[in-house]
């Protein structure tokens, strides 16, 4: 798979031991016609792998909070981020079963509830 991304211009890609299930069954639905899965699969691989070379080399990275911390000063719940970065429509980490995210990078809002 690596060497596919790079023939493509992309970088190689980490797939962590948590998802190493998830990576089996949808290159198993892969292997019976069903590329969808398996492409959204790697694709958020890629995401994860570049997010993590950039903040190994961004000096002024945002540091990744716990979606509890995260929340605070907008107007969702961790539970609903969490929700949210689930189905991808929030930028997020999941490291071993804690989901990371920027606080600033919450749906691009970075403003503060009014009181």
């Amino acid at each position: 798979m690596n060497l596919v991304l790079l023939r493509h211009g992309y970088p190689m890609t980490m797939i962590l031991r948590v998802d190493r299930k998830k990576y089996y069954a949808v290159l198993r639905q892969a292997d019976h016609g069903n590329l969808g899965p398996f492409a959204n699969f790697v694709a958020s691989a890629v995401e994860r792998t570049l997010d993590t070379y950039l903040r190994a080399v961004s000096p002024k990275a945002d540091p990744l909070l716990p979606l509890s911390q995260a929340s605070e000063g907008t107007p969702y719940s961790p539970e609903y981020l969490g929700l949210l970065a689930r189905s991808r429509r929030v930028s997020a980490m999941k490291i071993g079963r804690r989901i990371l995210q920027s606080g600033c990078r919450i749906l691009g809002f970075c403003q503060p509830l009014r009181p």
